[in-house]
């Protein structure tokens, strides 16, 4: 009885023909995929620091409101 696959069989098969250049375990993504990706960056940080000029500026608003409120405090004491 024959073996079905033989050891030659197999080697042909698979061995032989040489694997299209094109085809990678990962998929490389499109050169515009990058580009957005990059958009994307500048704009979150832009976002971030205007997200953190704002809540400076919060700050010393809560800054000069208590140092305002405790200068009116004061002068009620003196008066």
């Amino acid at each position: 009885m024959p073996h079905l696959f033989s050891i030659k069989h197999i080697k042909s098969t698979f061995f032989s023909s040489p694997a299209p250049q094109n085809t990678s375990l990962i998929a490389s993504e499109p050169p515009n995929t990058q580009d957005k990706l990059q958009d994307v960056l500048e704009k979150l940080e832009a976002d971030l620091a205007k997200s953190m000029w704002l809540e400076k500026q919060a700050h010393d608003e809560g800054k000069r409101t208590a140092l305002k409120w405790a200068q009116e405090q004061s002068e009620n004491y003196q008066l």
